[in-house]
C-alpha cells in the first residue's frame, strides 16, 4: 500500500457535518490503492473528530486531485469504511510511480437526515 490516509479537518453546521481526508500517494501505483476513511483509523494527530467510525451511508466524494490529468476514482469494498481508489485517464489506467506531493482530497458526508 502506497498511500497514508489522514484527516485534514472537519465542517459542521446547523444541517451538515463531514469528515475531509487526505490520501499521500507514494511510491509505485498498486491496482488499486486501498484507502480506510474512518476517523477512527486515519486520526494520528487525535484531533477532535465527531463522525461515525465506520462506513457512512453518503458515499466519499472525491473534491481535489493533483495526479497529472488522471481522475480518481472510489470503490467502496466489503470492508466498512474501506474504498479501492483507481486512477484513470478515460480508458488508461494510471501506470508507474506517482510524482512526489501526489494526493488526492475527499470530503466524507456524515448522514444528518432525521437529526
Amino acid at each position: 500500500m502506497a498511500n497514508a490516509v489522514t484527516i485534514l479537518y472537519q465542517k459542521h453546521g446547523v444541517n451538515f457535518k463531514s469528515t475531509v481526508f487526505n490520501i499521500a500517494l507514494s511510491g509505485n501505483y498498486a491496482a488499486p490503492e486501498v484507502v480506510t476513511l474512518t476517523s477512527a483509523a486515519s486520526n494520528p494527530t487525535a484531533q477532535t473528530v465527531t463522525g461515525p467510525s465506520g462506513a457512512a451511508s453518503i458515499p466519499p466524494r472525491i473534491t481535489s486531485s493533483n495526479v497529472s490529468g488522471y481522475v480518481p476514482n472510489l470503490v467502496a469494498t466489503a470492508t466498512a469504511g474501506q474504498y479501492n481508489l483507481t486512477l484513470a485517464y478515460g480508458a488508461t489506467a494510471f501506470n508507474g510511480a506517482y510524482a512526489a506531493g501526489a494526493n488526492i482530497t475527499v470530503e466524507v458526508d456524515h448522514n444528518m437526515a432525521g437529526m
